[in-house]
């Protein structure tokens, strides 16, 4: 590659264009098939959060340079790739699990408000 004419800069240039694409490359699969998302959607989200796919991909192309070393990192990067997609898993049911329980909150205090309008106390009974 020419990139790789610059001695330094030009590898450090190539990993971080690089980066993005393999980042994605490994994340596509979890977009597609388990949240069912297409190519596009993929495309479009791996884009939008480009800084962290590129800091990964940049990391797991570098590895994948050192020769002898990259028969391993073949598959340190696909294990990385999969922590970090079982961790945005965890983080998306977290988010899930408190908009739930606000939700939850929301319904019982208009249900509560409603009561009160009602005439009705806090413990249910009227003052009357």
């Amino acid at each position: 590659m020419p990139l790789h004419a610059i001695p330094l800069f030009g590898t450090l240039i190539y990993c971080y264009i690089n980066g993005w694409v393999m980042a994605w490359g490994h994340q596509i699969h979890y977009h597609v098939e388990i949240k069912e998302w297409s190519a596009k959607q993929s495309l479009k989200f791996a884009w939008k959060n480009r800084g962290d796919y590129s800091m990964f991909g940049f990391v797991a192309v570098a590895l994948e340079l050192i020769p002898i070393a990259n028969l391993v990192f073949l598959w340190t990067n696909v294990v990385g790739a999969a922590l970090w997609t079982a961790d945005i898993i965890l983080d998306e049911q977290k988010l899930l699990s408190r908009e739930d329980l606000t939700d939850g909150r929301a319904e019982s205090s208009s249900y509560q408000a409603a009561q009160r309008m009602d005439g009705s106390n806090k413990y249910g009974s009227t003052d009357n």
